[in-house]
């Protein structure tokens, strides 16, 4: 169950029924830092509303199936088959040799009422590891990564291919992005300078509009391991998580890793402030619970 609570925080969390369902089945977390999971890029002289439907002819194009588009929310989520032989090799996705990948999901989100447009690209990677012996007789491992480098940069490459974009990688810090697009078109609305970081007692609130449930990690479900991971993080004016960080005193270092590879994919309206969009501190706290 996901809402939004008071104080700016907003609750996940995973639970499983029992042991049943997983049995046969391996899952692994992210092998990439959390600021590595979401490639972000701005698109100069793009609005929102033609980068998201070109970015979706592409994915089509290129044999993605449509599980979600919604332009309101700037949030388009595609899903493969199968994973096909023209895209990134196993070695450049620097892969362990026992491990081909087999499917992958894109999600792609476009910030709307921005110009220059920004979009985020990622991706979860389905991959069948060819010898586990974790997992016995009949069913072989299938582990899940949340995003690929190698992947989210292919799928850029792609869409600004076929559409001609210029697509420049997105600053970290709010004030480099607004002098990244000083020299640009204006933005929307007109008037909004460098998006406020609002205080933590500020009534203004980000709108979680998309989010991915944590994968619990191998290791933890092997020993039933549980645990409730509050992770910290900052919405961006244009809806994505940054600087996200969580304590670990070394006992949840799997669960924390597969929150930040979960919060990565989560996106959100952004506060307002006098029709501005606004940063905002958050805490997200995501559960960890295996059933007896």
């Amino acid at each position: 169950m996901i809402g939004v609570r008071p104080a700016a925080w907003i609750a996940g969390g995973l639970l499983l029924a029992g042991h049943a369902p997983w049995a046969g089945v391996a899952r692994a977390q992210p092998d990439t830092p959390a600021s590595a999971l979401v490639a972000e890029w701005l698109v100069p002289g793009t609005t929102a509303p033609e980068a998201f439907a070109a970015a979706r002819a592409e994915l089509v194009a290129e044999g993605f199936k449509i599980a979600r588009a919604d332009r309101e929310t700037g949030v388009l989520v595609t899903r493969a088959r199968a994973y096909v032989p023209t895209w990134p090799a196993a070695a450049e996705l620097k892969l362990p040799p026992s491990q081909r990948p087999t499917g992958v999901a894109v999600h792609l989100f476009v910030a709307p009422n921005f110009v220059p447009a920004r979009v985020a690209i990622a991706v979860v990677l389905d991959v069948e590891e060819t010898f586990a012996p974790v997992v016995r007789s009949r069913n072989k491992a299938t582990l899940k990564y949340y995003s690929n480098p190698a992947l989210s940069s292919y799928f850029a490459s792609r869409i600004a291919a076929r559409t001609g974009w210029a697509l420049t990688p997105l600053a970290a810090t709010a004030d480099a992005r607004a002098a990244q697009v000083a020299d640009l078109p204006a933005r929307h609305p007109a008037g909004c300078g460098v998006a406020p970081l609002l205080p933590r007692e500020s009534k203004a609130m980000p709108v979680l509009v998309s989010q991915v449930k944590p994968i619990y990690p191998r290791l933890d479900l092997q020993r039933h391991a549980s645990g409730v991971v509050l992770l910290r993080a900052e919405v961006t004016e244009h809806g994505t998580l940054t600087g996200m960080s969580a304590e670990d005193d070394g006992t949840k270092s799997n669960l924390v890793a597969a929150a930040f590879g979960a919060a990565a994919l989560w996106r959100f309206r952004p506060a307002l402030v006098d029709g501005c969009p606004a940063r905002r501190s958050i805490t997200i706290e995501m559960s960890f619970t295996l059933g007896r």
